[in-house]
């Protein structure tokens, strides 16, 4: 039914992507961007911004969290994958479970298969939360992943929407999902097939050695933002960091110290306010060293990098928050010029840096601002959310 208004109001919506198209064909590796959503977004709020990046030659991968902030999102509880120890305790007690000759014993063979497992999983290690190897029990699917039902999970509301602990818990939840991510493309550019809500139409093994994960990036919106600065503090695999409008109440000073990358601060005209901004220049001053420029665009909104400002016409668009002075379009392009530049000179540091990429980031283009246009002189704690 909104799909049917918003066709009546804005027009058709169209995105200009091939359904489940196969990865190009060459040797070319492709560099990687992982996306988070903000506060009541979702994986398909930043679509325009994600294809506008892909049809650049990454490889962009928007996930949806499930830490409680997400408009709603579909869980697949998978019923064939279950814990390895249980799985082989129930099969050495069933009649067809193991082969014998019938002078086994089947509590014999239950303890070495068990055994056998338990070591393998004790023994595994993954990368990803908080920059450390953690050891963890691994679920496995011993039948097939296809077989899961379907559970939504409805945003979260809660009484203080800018309670500290919660939003800095959610904000490591988010880093811990942004992790996996990037952990189970890993396992695709290895070569193997990723079950998933696709099926088998897609075969995640085309992505064998085409994934470059030597140049991996973590792009954030609003909420969003914050988690990208957590994520660089926590995992290194991520070289580089984009925090789009971003929201730094979540943040704590272990972020500030810990955080090495160079990332960008790309915030917009209408939203940003003088605790906000003056939290992400304590977040400049932590390192000095590294590159961590703060751009405004100037006639953006806060919804200015999501595709809501597509959806309605500008003018009801004004009025619905969803768009500024400046013409979605002109909005967009903008945005994503100044993410392509930045992730140019940090992703591809190793190749001279194009004289348009100098000039975006050098605030070189109409509708950029090198810093802010706030008056950080003025207290202000910022917008009541609805």
């Amino acid at each position: 039914m909104l799909g049917k208004l918003a066709n009546l109001i804005g027009g058709e919506i169209y995105v200009p992507v091939l359904w489940q198209a196969p990865l190009l064909k060459s040797q070319e590796k492709f560099p990687v961007l992982i996306v988070s959503h903000g506060i009541g977004g979702n994986r398909t709020t930043l679509t325009t911004y994600c294809y506008e990046l892909a049809s650049y030659g990454y490889v962009v991968a928007a996930l949806e969290h499930r830490d409680g902030s997400a408009s709603m999102t579909l869980c697949l509880q998978d019923n064939s994958t279950v814990n390895i120890r249980e799985h082989y305790l129930r099969l050495s007690h069933s009649d067809t479970a193991l082969a014998t000759d019938g002078n086994e014993d089947l509590d014999v063979v239950e303890q070495e298969r068990v055994q056998f497992y338990v070591d393998e999983e004790e023994n595994t290690e993954s990368q990803g939360g908080r920059g450390a190897r953690v050891k963890q029990m691994r679920q496995r699917s011993v039948i097939n992943a296809r077989n899961c039902t379907e559970e939504w999970r409805r945003f979260k509301h809660v009484e203080v929407w800018d309670d500290f602990n919660l939003r800095n818990g959610q904000m490591y939840h988010r880093t811990e999902e942004i992790s996996k991510v990037l952990d189970e493309l890993t396992n695709m550019t290895q070569g193997n097939h990723v079950y998933n809500k696709l099926d088998l139409a897609f075969k995640t093994n085309q992505f064998k050695d085409r994934l470059d994960l030597e140049r991996v990036a973590i792009i954030g919106h609003s909420f969003g933002g914050a988690a990208t600065l957590a994520t660089l503090a926590v995992d290194e695999r991520f070289k580089v960091g984009i925090s789009l409008d971003g929201w730094m109440h979540p943040l704590d000073d272990f972020i500030d110290r810990s955080v090495k990358q160079p990332c960008l601060l790309l915030n917009m005209e209408d939203f940003q306010w003088e605790r906000n901004v003056n939290r992400m220049i304590k977040f400049q001053k932590a390192k000095e060293s590294s590159d961590r420029p703060m751009i405004t665009l100037k006639g953006g909104c806060h919804q200015s990098m999501t595709d809501f400002q597509f959806i309605v016409p500008q003018l009801l668009g004004r009025l619905l928050d969803v768009c500024y002075t400046l013409a979605p379009k002109l909005a967009m392009s903008a945005c994503v010029n100044v993410s392509l530049a930045f992730l140019a000179k940090h992703l591809f540091n190793d190749q001279p840096l194009e004289q348009k990429h100098k000039d975006i980031l050098d605030c070189k283009h109409p509708h950029l601002i090198l810093g802010t246009n706030v008056d950080l002189t003025i207290p202000d704690n910022g917008p009541t959310p609805p």
